[in-house]
């Protein structure tokens, strides 16, 4: 699921870092966890640091912690710390180049303050916006959204192996805001946990919405901090590789992303 960021962005928070010695990166590094692109994030939101002298070591937040808790703050040995909005933030892994962090939850909308400490050394304040929602899919390597039969082998979908017209299908996304009830800064999502009830979430399916009994679940995905899952199921009159868009409130995930699903062989 990576994506390349611009070479001209690495090239200048390195050069930056080389002067400095601290902690190097700019706002156009600090990327929506899904679509790897600087932009709007939401409460919960998967986010990405890209720079230069980060970290020292690679370092990643233990399996066990992911699972029951409670996320760190801090990866031991790494020396690192991400604040935004004044608040620490749960940090999944670490490396010179790269931070993983989740926005904390309790963050509200409006702009706010980033920035990493690297033992003593602090990088430098990036403005952030913070929205009530930023909602994206992830995408496989293909280019369409991420997704699994909700069945008993739970396959991703693939070309090869697509849903079918009826399935019950789960999608993968990040952003998608708070949850009933909201999480604790360093709790991990354990169980589901659904969307708020506002703004409320629409999945436009071929350019149609889709009936909400056609939604089974909205929220959190247990044991994987700042991925949300959607399970649903899909039309049984849908034509093939339909495109998909998430609608929460007035932001809409963009047209063109579609889904690996084909009509049986007549």
């Amino acid at each position: 699921m990576s994506r390349a960021v611009p070479a001209l962005i690495l090239a200048v928070v390195s050069l930056f870092g080389l002067y400095a010695g601290g902690p190097a990166y700019s706002a156009a590094s600090v990327l929506h966890g899904a679509t790897w692109e600087p932009g709007p994030l939401a409460p919960n939101n998967l986010v990405i640091i890209r720079g230069a002298e980060l970290s020292f070591e690679k370092g990643e937040a233990s399996p066990d912690l992911l699972r029951f808790g409670p996320l760190p703050t801090l990866i031991p040995t790494t020396g690192v710390r991400v604040s935004i909005g004044e608040v620490l933030a749960v940090l999944l892994s670490v490396s010179p180049e790269e931070i993983v962090a989740i926005v904390p939850p309790i963050l509200r909308p409006g702009k706010v303050k980033l920035y990493v400490l690297r033992n003593s050394l602090k990088g430098p304040d990036v403005e952030l916006e913070i929205r009530q929602t930023a909602p994206a899919f992830f995408l496989s390597d293909a280019g369409h959204i991420l997704a699994r039969r909700n069945d008993e082998e739970y396959a991703f979908l693939s070309e090869e192996k697509p849903a079918r017209p009826g399935d019950s299908i789960i999608l993968y996304a990040s952003g998608l805001g708070q949850t009933y009830p909201p999480l604790d800064i360093t709790e991990p999502p354990r169980e589901d946990r659904p969307l708020a009830i506002e703004p409320g979430l629409k999945i436009l399916w071929n350019g149609s919405e889709l009936p909400p009994n056609a939604i089974e679940y909205a929220g959190l995905l247990p044991g994987f901090p700042g991925f949300y899952q959607i399970r649903l199921q899909a039309p049984a009159n849908s034509p093939d590789e339909p495109e998909v868009r998430l609608v929460m409130g007035d932001v809409v995930t963009p047209p063109g992303q579609r889904l690996w699903l084909r009509r049986p062989p007549m």
